[in-house]
């Protein structure tokens, strides 16, 4: 049974108590007997003579006290009960109240229980409905993080082969300058071995040419130094002709033969002297050459190393470029 709120506990006991009282009076008509009757019309008779005893003073004091304080006991509860609830007092009025009491009581019982009940459901309900959305939550939560992790899986596996690549460009870079500074090395070293090489050739060229001069030289004073075994050799013929002639021819060739000689001779230590020269030129040459090719070779290397420097730079400046990336 649901209670009307908009009703207060006294309405629901006054309609109470008036069904109470309606079904007691109708049980008490329908078990009315003969008996039940002289006996209640007895007991009317019997409150009549102890109302006419106390109007004659024939009753003790103590009874007649007692008597009028039940009466008024009586008569304030029925008060009590009119001012309360607007029951009338009447027979059977006292079981009708607590008939009604234990109604309403039972109404009201019934009533607790069936909103508690409720309640529980309502609650049981929403307890559900929480860990429905906990549920749920839950498995948002678990899609998130599976992505999440997928994506950072993915982030790392891209990482390593950015990483992986950014390597491979980093060897081919270095493979390929240290190549470059090689060729242009091995080219450099070329061409100053090739101007090297042509000038040590001139320089035995005219190292050669200075010793052929020589030989010419010494080839001149063998036969210079020849003539005078010929004339002795004319003389020990005996012939004065010859000997005049010979003479004649000596002096000749020997003036020419010595003017010619100085000549060359002149000539050959003018040409030797300038070959020397030119030779002395060549060796300095030489040196210097060989300085500027050792100064090629470290500045090729000083290249070398400041290529793999650069490259290994920015490949360090990329790592730490992508570990900061990373960290965010």
């Amino acid at each position: 049974m649901i209670l009307d709120n908009s009703k207060s506990a006294k309405e629901y006991i006054s309609e109470a108590y008036t069904k109470e009282l309606t079904l007691i009076q109708e049980k008490a008509r329908l078990l009315e007997t003969p008996a039940s009757i002289i006996e209640k019309e007895k007991t009317e008779k019997t409150f009549q003579m102890v109302e006419a005893l106390l109007g004659r003073e024939i009753l003790s004091e103590d009874v007649t006290s007692e008597y009028s304080e039940l009466l008024t006991t009586i008569e304030a509860k029925k008060e009590e009960l009119k001012k309360l609830y607007g029951i009338e007092v009447s027979e059977g009025a006292l079981q009708a109240v607590k008939n009604a009491q234990k109604s309403v009581s039972e109404q009201f019982t019934e009533e607790l229980q069936q909103k508690e009940k409720d309640f529980q459901e309502e609650l049981q309900k929403a307890e559900d409905k929480v860990q429905e959305e906990i549920d749920t939550k839950t498995a948002e939560t678990d899609e998130k993080v599976e992505a999440i992790k997928k994506e950072a899986k993915e982030t790392r596996a891209a990482a390593e082969q950015e990483a992986k690549r950014e390597k491979e460009q980093y060897d081919y870079d270095l493979k390929r300058a240290r190549k470059q500074a090689d060729e242009e090395r091995a080219k450099v070293v070329a061409e100053r071995e090739k101007a090297l090489q042509e000038k040590e050739q001139a320089a035995q060229e005219a190292k050669q040419a200075c010793l052929d001069k020589l030989a010419e030289i010494e080839s001149l004073s063998v036969k210079v130094e020849g003539i005078p075994a010929e004339l002795e050799s004319a003389k020990a013929e005996g012939a004065a002709a010859k000997e005049k002639e010979l003479k004649k021819d000596y002096g000749y060739h020997k003036w020419m033969a010595d003017k010619e000689n100085d000549t060359k001779i002149s000539e050959l230590k003018d040409e030797l002297v300038a070959l020397q020269k030119k030779y002395q030129e060549l060796c300095k040459e030489k040196e210097a050459l060989s300085a500027k090719l050792d100064k090629v070779n470290a500045e090729s290397r000083q290249l070398t190393s400041d290529t793999v420097k650069s490259i290994g730079g920015i490949n360090i400046l990329n790592s730490d470029t992508y570990n900061g990336q990373g960290k965010k």
